[in-house]
C-alpha cells in the first residue's frame, strides 16, 4: 500500500499531466485554438481546453479560429462567473472532435454550440448547476453524447424551427432544467433517480416521445406545453403542471398527476395512477368537423375535477347542429357532475363572447352567439345539453 501511494505522489510531482491533462485560455495572442499562445501551456490532443473568466465573452468560428478538425479531450466552461462561450460554424461543414465531456458549470455562465460534434466519440455534454446554461443551436451539436444535466442544470435551443434529442438524457443530482422558447423533442431514453426533478420552464412545446424512459422523480411544468406521447411503466415520477402551462400527448403516464394548469386530452392521453386538479385547472378539448372521445377509464383515479373548468375551442368545420360524444365511461368517475363551469375560445385561444354555460345538476346548459364574426354565421340562440349517464356524456347542438 505504501509503494502505491508513493508512486502516485511521485509522478504527481515530476509528470505533472499526469496529474492533471488540461489547458487553461489565455488568448494573449489570437484566437486560434493551435496557436500555444492563447494558453497556459502548448495544448496537446489529450488535454482539456478550460476557460477560466469572469465577465467575459468569447465567440468562436470552428473555420476561422482552428477549431474544425482539431481532436481535444474536452472543452470545459466552469470556473469563473458571468461568462458567455460560443462556437460558430460559418461555413457549415466543421466537426467538434471532442473524446470526452463538453461542459458548462459556475455562476451564470452559457456555453452555445452551433457546430456539429463528430459521431465518432462518445462522450458527454453536460450542464452543472442552476444557473449554468448549454444552448444548442445545431442539430448535431450533441454528437453521438450523452446529455447530461446536473443540480439545475439548464438545456435549451437557439433553433426556432425546434430540436430533436435522441441522444441519452441522464439527470443527476438534483436534476435539470429544458428553457428557453423553441420546441424540443426528447425521442431517446431518459433516466432520472427520485432526488433528480425534471423542470420545464420552455414557453414553446417539449415533447418527450421515448418510450424507455425511467424518470422517477417529479417533472414540473412551469411554462409552455409538455406532450406526453411515450413514456415506459419505469417512469413513476409525478408531473405537476402549474398555472398557464399544458400538459398534453398521445402517450401513458405512470406517475401520479396535479393539474393546476390545463390538461389537453385531445391526443388521448392516458393515466395509471391518480390524476387531481386543482383550483382554477382546465380540461381542454376541441371541437370541429369531429371531435375526440375522452374514455373516463383512461383517466386514472380523478379527483378535484370540481376545481376544474372544461374549455372548449371551436375551429373550423364546427357545426352547432352536430351532436358531439366528447366523453364515454363517466361512471368511472362519480365526480365528473361535479365539474366547475365550462368556456369557449377560438383557435387562438381567444375568449369568445356571447356562449355562456351554466351547470345544472349533471347537465351543461350553454346558450348565446358566439363571436367573433368568424361565428356569426350561427343564428338564433344555441343551446347545449350534456347528459350524463353510465355510458357517454353527450354534448348537442340544435
Amino acid at each position: 500500500m505504501g509503494f502505491l501511494i508513493f508512486s502516485i505522489f511521485v509522478g504527481a510531482i515530476f509528470f505533472p499531466g499526469f496529474a492533471q491533462a488540461a489547458v487553461t485560455w489565455t488568448g494573449g495572442l489570437t484566437g486560434s485554438w493551435t496557436d500555444s499562445g492563447n494558453w497556459n501551456k502548448t495544448p496537446k490532443e489529450k488535454d482539456d481546453r478550460k476557460f477560466e473568466l469572469s465577465n467575459s465573452i468569447l465567440v468562436f468560428d470552428a473555420v476561422d479560429h482552428d477549431i474544425n478538425g482539431l481532436t481535444v479531450k474536452g472543452i470545459k466552461l466552469e470556473k469563473g462567473s458571468n461568462t458567455s462561450l460560443t462556437i460558430n460554424d460559418a461555413a457549415g461543414t466543421s466537426l467538434l472532435n471532442v473524446t470526452d465531456e463538453v461542459k458548462v458549470k459556475g455562476t451564470n455562465n452559457t456555453l452555445t454550440l452551433n457546430v456539429a460534434r463528430s459521431t465518432a466519440f462518445a462522450g458527454t455534454t453536460k450542464a452543472e448547476g442552476s444557473t449554468s446554461k448549454l444552448v444548442i443551436g445545431h442539430s448535431d451539436a450533441l454528437g453521438a453524447s450523452e446529455l447530461k444535466l446536473k443540480d439545475g442544470g439548464i438545456f435549451e435551443t437557439s433553433l426556432s424551427s425546434g430540436l430533436i434529442v435522441s441522444n441519452s438524457v441522464i439527470l443527476e443530482g438534483d436534476g435539470g432544467v429544458i428553457g428557453g422558447i423553441n420546441d424540443i423533442e426528447f425521442s431517446g431514453f431518459i433516466e432520472g433517480g427520485n432526488k433528480s426533478s425534471l423542470t420545464i420552464t420552455n414557453s414553446g412545446t417539449t415533447i418527450l416521445s421515448g418510450s424507455s424512459n425511467t424518470l422517477t422523480g417529479t417533472t414540473s411544468v412551469t411554462a409552455g406545453i409538455l406532450e406526453v406521447n411515450g413514456f415506459s411503466a419505469g417512469a413513476t415520477g409525478a408531473i405537476t403542471v402549474a398555472t398557464g402551462a399544458t400538459l398534453g400527448g398521445s402517450g401513458t403516464v405512470y406517475g401520479e398527476t396535479a393539474i393546476a394548469g390545463t390538461l389537453d386530452l385531445n391526443d388521448g392521453l392516458s393515466f395509471d395512477d391518480t390524476l387531481t386538479f386543482t383550483s382554477g385547472s382546465f380540461i381542454g378539448l376541441t371541437l370541429g368537423a369531429v371531435s375526440p372521445m375522452i374514455d373516463f377509464a383512461t383517466l386514472g383515479a380523478v379527483t378535484g375535477i370540481a376545481n376544474s373548468s372544461l374549455k372548449l375551442t371551436l375551429i373550423s368545420g364546427w357545426n352547432p347542429s352536430n351532436t358531439y360524444t366528447l366523453f364515454q365511461n363517466t361512471a368511472a368517475s362519480s365526480e365528473f357532475s361535479n365539474l366547475a363551469s365550462i368556456s369557449f375560445v377560438d383557435a387562438d385561444g381567444n375568449p369568445l363572447i356571447g356562449i355562456t354555460g351554466v351547470i345544472d345538476g349533471n347537465n351543461f346548459n350553454i346558450s348565446g352567439i358566439p363571436e367573433p364574426s368568424s361565428f356569426a354565421m350561427v343564428a338564433g340562440a344555441l343551446t347545449f345539453l350534456l347528459v350524463l349517464n353510465r355510458r357517454r356524456l353527450i354534448i348537442k347542438a340544435g
